[in-house]
């Protein structure tokens, strides 16, 4: 009896270990055959928002990757040629194909790694390597002119030894370099808004609207999405608004808000408008519409919470 019962525990332990080799992953094992792809990480488009100050900063523009499809091909060496965009004709089919408006960061403000030689950057994959970074060195980007959109435009032109490019993921990729200014984050939005007449939900007080707070200038900020109705609606006839801090004296700040859009624009004089730099709140009342007296008009609250 025992010797049956130690043969079937035998054989439940051999069929359990069939069935866990049976479902390891295939990516357990590189293998012996495939294809050998490099890629750039991210593809296409990369965003690195820092802050505006007078210290260096690295930070890593993108990533060359290389994913190797067999052991072979991972103990042997790739050679990847990546274009600089000296001439400027990778980043005005991007700002064509985009209705942007980048411009080549000036080598002044922003120094690549690796270095540049002749219009190129070459890197090299060793046996067993998987990834390279580029990067760009800010001696002081407080010195970036807050009204430019910086970028600097990259495009694979060859590849020798071992992989392709990988056309699922594509060969050129533009990276804007955003200084952000001291009061740039997402934040929170609360308030009342004005609509007379009003009896589906449009007007009436709202809470937690969260906003992008994008640099826009030293002191100034461009608010998204737009403000809303109070049942969260989007509004017609007004612009992007334009916040200004003049951050002098003695806090809390003067600020204006501005639409290039909103007929008849007033920022109510009769309110405190201002920014708050200990609880870093903005507090504004804006009035709007194409009749006097206005007939569209808020009242809000801005807490910042968090860095984008």
């Amino acid at each position: 009896m025992n010797t049956i019962k130690t043969v079937k525990v035998a054989a439940f332990m051999v069929l359990v270990s069939l069935l866990a080799v049976s479902c390891l992953p295939e990516n357990e094992s590189i293998g012996s055959t495939g294809t050998t792809f490099v890629k750039l990480y991210p593809s296409g488009y990369n965003m690195l928002a820092v802050d505006a100050i007078s210290t260096s900063q690295d930070v890593i523009l993108f990533e060359v990757r290389r994913d190797p499809a067999n052991q072979e091909d991972l103990n042997g060496t790739t050679t990847v040629s990546l274009k600089y965009d000296a001439d400027g004709s990778l980043m005005t089919a991007y700002n064509t194909a985009h209705s942007t408006s980048y411009i080549a960061l000036p080598a002044t403000l922003g120094i690549v790694s690796p270095t540049i030689t002749n219009g190129s950057i070459t890197i090299t994959f060793s046996p067993g390597e998987f990834t390279k970074i580029v990067k760009v060195t800010l001696p002081n980007s407080g010195n970036f002119d807050f009204s430019k959109k910086y970028g600097l435009c990259f495009q694979v032109t060859s590849i020798t030894g071992v992989g392709k490019i990988s056309d699922a993921v594509g060969k050129t990729i533009l990276c804007e370099v955003l200084a952000k200014n001291k009061y740039d984050g997402f934040y929170m939005m609360k308030g009342f808004i004005m609509r007379p007449g009003d009896t589906g939900g449009l007007e009436g007080y709202f809470k937690d609207h969260k906003k992008t707070m994008a640099t826009a200038g030293s002191t100034a900020l461009s608010m998204s999405p737009n403000q809303l109705w109070a049942n969260a609606g989007g509004i017609s006839g007004i612009g992007t608004w334009t916040f200004t801090i003049k951050d002098t004296g003695t806090p809390p700040y003067a600020i204006t808000v501005t639409d290039p859009v909103a007929v008849n624009w007033l920022l109510d004089p009769t309110y405190p408008n201002r920014y708050d730099p200990a609880t870093k709140t903005f507090y504004f009342r804006v009035n709007w519409g194409a009749t006097i007296p206005y007939i569209r008009g808020c009242t809000d609250t801005l807490v910042y919470i968090g860095p984008r």
